[in-house]
């Protein structure tokens, strides 16, 4: 296909033809290494504004900290919940018990 042929499509056929080609990338799973531009550019980006930048597993602990404390959360909420609508169970079995003494 030349470019001319790819000028004359509409964007959303310039679109479907770009990712079919990547998912063609990925579907003979081969690897691709990175351009060496790729490099130079985030190593220039990491220099200008390092607190931006965080290794991998520093990015990993994060995050499983935070889904950890939030399943932690959810959990006592649940338990709060339960024990709310068991202690208003026990206040209308007490209110209709008490009924039968007036």
């Amino acid at each position: 296909m030349s470019r001319n042929e790819i000028a004359n499509m509409s964007v959303e056929e310039r679109i479907r033809l770009m990712e079919e080609l990547w998912a063609s990338f990925e579907q003979n799973g081969e690897e691709y290494p990175a351009p060496e531009w790729h490099e130079k550019v985030l190593r220039e980006r990491e220099d200008a504004d390092e607190s931006r930048f965080l290794p991998f597993e520093e990015v990993r602990r994060r995050l499983q900290e935070d889904n950890v404390k939030e399943a932690l959360d959810e959990i006592k909420y649940r338990q709060f919940a339960q024990r709310n609508a068991a202690l208003g169970e026990m206040n209308e079995k007490n209110d209709t018990l008490s009924d039968g003494f007036e």
